[in-house]
């Protein structure tokens, strides 16, 4: 709830998240280590209604978890939050505060459409401000760099990776800030 819906400031306490909790029991997965398929276990799950920022939930298995994604989903801390975070991931670290509604508000109207929120986000002028235009976006030489550490290669021959930087508008020793990209 805290990560990935609500945010830490979404509105709900411990207790809602011991009871979301019991919704989801018996969801698991058949063989983990094999990327196994999602799979439902009526007999890990726990019965009986679950109240989980003020909404009851009734027992009814499989289907409460979904209910709850559902509450989640559409629950405007969720809508500001995910739309806070793709502000600050394309905009600004600290993105402005009348982006992020409008963003949220698409969000909300849009059933949580990111495709869409993002749209609100493009052709929102904030976006095109001379202070955020390209200030989030790596140059070429900082992805390949990125991409190799990530991936933890070990770099024997660069020449390669110099080819991709040429491919990229960024050559090797002509490095600048504001690579040439089309």
């Amino acid at each position: 709830m805290e990560l990935h819906t609500l945010g830490v400031n979404g509105g709900y306490t411990q207790k809602d998240v011991t009871e979301a909790a019991r919704v989801f029991t018996g969801w698991t997965l058949k063989e983990p280590r094999k990327g196994g398929d999602f799979s439902f276990e009526e007999r890990m799950h726990e019965p009986g209604d679950k109240v989980v920022m003020g909404h009851r939930i009734k027992s009814n298995g499989e289907k409460e978890g979904m209910e709850l994604l559902h509450l989640l989903a559409h629950n405007p801390s969720t809508a500001k939050f995910i739309s806070t975070k793709l502000a600050m991931r394309f905009v600004s670290d600290n993105p402005p505060p009348a982006l992020v509604d409008r963003m949220a508000q698409t969000f909300l109207k849009k059933n949580g459409d990111i495709r869409e929120v993002l749209k609100t986000m493009l052709d929102s002028p904030e976006f095109w401000a001379p202070e955020a235009y390209r200030a989030k976006v790596k140059t070429p030489l900082e992805f390949v760099a990125s991409a190799v550490r990530a991936t933890g290669a070990e770099v024997t021959d660069a020449t390669p990776l110099t080819r991709q930087l040429q491919n990229m508008g960024m050559p090797s020793m002509e490095c600048s800030l504001q690579p040439d990209i089309p």
